[in-house]
């Protein structure tokens, strides 16, 4: 069966979009750096307006008795004309959910609910077709224990005055002994539109950020040496690579890295958080 999800190249492709576009927001002024911004609790319920939008869709066998393939989408939006307050901030948001939809232009004219219809819609095409290249999918009689499925989430994770948080989780099972997932978190200021990424790490100097990272990564593992941490991991010559999302939420900054990028898929999504001082 083919395989093309279009939300993994969207990922790559987001990742570097994020740290190389030439059309993001200018980075804020040092008096909105991120130390500053991300410990500014909000005293007041939040600010920006989110809507949602909620889809499903399912395919079933011959004799509609089964599922062959399901899909379930949700995402949190914000719709312009009620964050007029925000508008820089409603294009970087509604931009980055584009991405995430595989829509790498976010244009205006299109709101959210219209383009995670279209997203979801050709992921259910694109199955049909990958189905019918085995007929023994469309046997009347076909129950899978476990319908191949791709569950989508985009949601307000934290939100104080200056910044906002957002979240994406996505998982698929498409055959084999288990799912693939994959979690990633996206900070922006609500006044610039800026999204942090690695300049949440600015304020230390490259010796202590590797220190953090392992630091981090030990505690995650539940391990106190380097042998033990190196013994778990899957890396060339034990060099640790930066974490692939940093985001901020109410505790601190949250560093991690997806299935697979630094260990196998037992070890789950190293993540570690580092308080804010």
């Amino acid at each position: 069966m083919k395989k093309s999800y279009c939300v993994i190249i969207a990922f790559l492709l987001l990742n570097v979009v994020a740290c190389t576009s030439s059309d993001k927001p200018k980075q804020e002024s040092s008096s909105d750096s991120v130390e500053n911004v991300s410990q500014k609790k909000i005293e007041t319920p939040c600010t920006i307006v989110f809507h949602n939008v909620e889809l499903s869709d399912s395919i079933l066998n011959a004799n509609n008795t089964g599922n062959l393939y399901k899909t379930e989408l949700y995402c949190q939006w914000m719709p312009k004309s009620e964050n007029e307050q925000f508008p820089v901030l409603c294009d970087s948001v509604n931009s980055w959910i584009c991405q995430l939809f595989c829509d790498s232009l976010y244009a205006l004219k299109d709101e959210i609910p219209t383009l995670a219809k279209r997203f979801s819609d050709a992921n259910v095409k694109k199955m049909k077709e990958n189905l019918a290249d085995d007929v023994f999918y469309f046997e009347p009689d076909v129950v899978l224990d476990e319908p191949l499925s791709q569950e989508y989430k985009v949601s307000r994770l934290y939100e104080n005055d200056t910044l906002v948080t957002m979240s994406f989780s996505n998982y698929e099972y498409m055959y084999g002994a288990h799912g693939s997932y994959v979690y990633v978190g996206a900070t922006f200021n609500k006044k610039t539109g800026h999204r942090y990424d690695s300049d949440l790490f600015d304020k230390y100097d490259k010796q202590k950020q590797e220190e953090l990272i392992k630091n981090g990564l030990k505690q995650y593992f539940e391990v106190s040496s380097d042998e033990e941490l190196f013994d778990l991991l899957t890396l060339d010559d034990n060099k640790i690579p930066f974490p692939s999302n940093l985001y901020v939420t109410d505790k601190g900054i949250v560093a991690s890295y997806q299935v697979y990028e630094i260990g196998c898929y037992a070890m789950g999504m190293p993540s570690f958080l580092i308080p804010f001082e």
